[in-house]
């Protein structure tokens, strides 16, 4: 089952942090787990994994660990105008047949504090998620291909060698 972290700063900079776990969002009184959510972000965010994409405008998305961060500016503006900060953590997403519970999953959680993501951050998000599992995908054929050559080389040097 895939895992979604989701930390987003309040609107009035006074009110606590929206902090979502799994499509829940954590009380203010919830403090470990909020701290564990929090600590699953931020152990993606240091040291700064592979760069899927980065729009320069804010909108960044990283592998790491074989999880994926994202970074992103939010539509809604604090009480001094500025664009509010969501970063949120998708972890335990190895396949493209999990895009449908991945975009569920991230809608409900994006719900769950009243935000609407935008149908094309949703997009970019599912498609540079699944473009790197099938660079994945790709390298292990590769090594699979590879040993299999080695093995093929193996048996002909040990038949060469009986003769």
């Amino acid at each position: 089952m895939i895992e979604i972290y989701l930390w987003m700063q309040s609107v009035d900079n006074s009110s606590p942090d929206f902090v979502v776990s799994n499509g829940t969002l954590l009380s203010v009184e919830d403090t470990s787990q909020r701290q564990n959510v929090i600590s699953k972000i931020t152990s993606l965010a240091f040291p700064q994994g592979k760069v899927l994409f980065d729009d320069q405008s804010g909108f960044r998305i990283e592998k790491q660990q074989g999880a994926f961060l994202v970074k992103m500016q939010s539509t809604w503006l604090d009480d001094f105008g500025r664009s509010m900060p969501i970063m949120f953590a998708v972890y335990n997403f190895h396949s493209t047949e999990q895009t449908n519970e991945l975009l569920a999953s991230l809608k409900k959680s994006f719900q769950t504090i009243g935000y609407k993501i935008s149908e094309h951050d949703m997009s970019i998000v599912s498609s540079k998620i699944e473009a790197s599992l099938s660079r994945i995908d790709f390298s292990k054929k590769k090594v699979l291909l590879g040993g299999a050559a080695l093995l093929l080389i193996l048996i002909v040097l040990l038949r060469f060698l009986k003769k």
